[in-house]
């Protein structure tokens, strides 16, 4: 199993960072609106009924792509994806409503393609920084008796995501006008200063 340094430093990566990648290869805008939408640790369920959580679902917004919805479970530890190995049926409470359903790992050293359950995709992190992306270490097959209705429960849960703030939105706008302040701080002391 073990594994380079390098893979070991990338496991050190959070679930979050894993999300944002999945965002960039999902979520791209090329002018005609963006190709997907995706919605971070959604329930299965609206309220008390929640029972479980998927780290990610992603509804692709282009007919050209099949307007599927797409799941993912995002493991970044060699426990995480053991535990979730151990009990697949934990995904079922989405996958059944997936096109798509996909294991995400922060290394390919966390997983052996043969542990892979059948119906599940695997995307792993690779490159270094900047140069992060996904990559598709087995395509996950498309499930063509996922249900074209949603119960309205889980839409709902789904839909209370979309309408938080996105984290990394929040990030960037606070980012934003910090460096706004400051520069209109400095302006003002130079201004002061002659």
């Amino acid at each position: 199993m073990g594994g380079s340094a390098r893979d070991m430093t990338a496991t050190k990566m959070r679930e979050r960072e894993v999300v944002a990648l999945i965002r960039a290869k999902y979520c791209k805008d090329h002018g005609n609106g963006p190709a997907a939408v995706l919605l971070p640790q959604v329930r299965n369920a609206a309220g008390f009924d929640a029972t479980r959580t998927a780290d990610a679902i992603v509804m692709n917004l282009w007919p050209s792509r099949g307007l599927h919805l797409e799941g993912f479970e995002v493991k970044c530890s060699r426990a995480d994806v053991l535990k979730e190995l151990r009990d697949p049926s934990k995904a079922e409470a989405f996958s059944r409503y997936c096109e798509k359903w996909w294991l995400v790992v922060a290394s390919e050293c966390l997983i052996k393609e043969e542990e892979l359950p059948e119906p599940w995709g695997l995307l792993v992190v690779s490159g270094d920084g900047e140069r992060r992306r996904l990559a598709v270490r087995k395509e996950a097959p498309v499930n063509y008796e996922a249900p074209k209705v949603l119960p309205k429960s889980l839409l709902a849960a789904m839909l209370r995501q979309f309408a938080r703030p996105d984290e990394e939105e929040l990030r960037r706008r606070y980012q934003e006008g910090f460096d706004a302040g400051k520069c209109a701080a400095e302006m003002d002391a130079e201004m002061d200063a002659t």
